[in-house]
């Protein structure tokens, strides 16, 4: 049988409660939660962008103005994202509540129930990282050459098709 000293003395680290060390842990996950959300969006964007690059450059030829542009790749962007938080929340829920039943002890118990703004915070941080990392892919999307959508490689299978007048190949 362990005494209340023993509980006592599980529940504190070094003289100081547990619970209070709690507080400064917080801005390190809340950090790290944003390095990584910014690392994935820059990465799902690059890859959007990589795949599209003739497409983008086809449009960017047809006269099309760079906020079109961008609006026009970013808007899907924007969408996904949204889309995201709502399946983030959906299935936050139930994820939030297995954590927090399996880390708890006897010891330590944890507030089980998420504060309503904390779900509409969630998704404002989403989608403000989404647009920071947008804005800083305009370069990338800025740098599409133009003449990349009059090269034919890759289009028709690396053949040459004979120029009228000209020597065919």
């Amino acid at each position: 049988m362990t005494s209340p000293d023993d509980m006592a003395s599980a529940v504190l680290t070094d003289g100081i409660p547990a619970v209070h060390t709690f507080p400064h842990i917080y801005p390190l996950i809340i950090v790290c939660a944003a390095a990584l959300a910014a690392v994935v969006l820059y990465n799902l964007i690059s890859v959007n962008l990589a795949e599209r690059k003739k497409e983008l450059a086809t449009i960017k030829v047809l006269g099309f103005y760079d906020k079109e542009v961008y609006r026009y790749i970013f808007r899907e962007i924007d969408l996904l994202a949204l889309m995201g938080s709502c399946v983030g929340l959906l299935l936050g829920i139930p994820l939030h509540q297995f954590i927090i039943r399996t880390v708890e002890m006897d010891q330590l118990m944890f507030i089980r129930t998420i504060a309503p703004h904390s779900y509409l915070l969630s998704v404002a941080l989403t989608m403000l990282f989404t647009l920071a990392v947008c804005f800083v892919m305009r370069r990338h999307v800025k740098k599409i050459s133009m003449v990349e959508s009059m090269k034919r490689q890759g289009v028709y299978g690396g053949h040459r098709l004979p120029v009228p007048g000209g020597r065919g190949v």
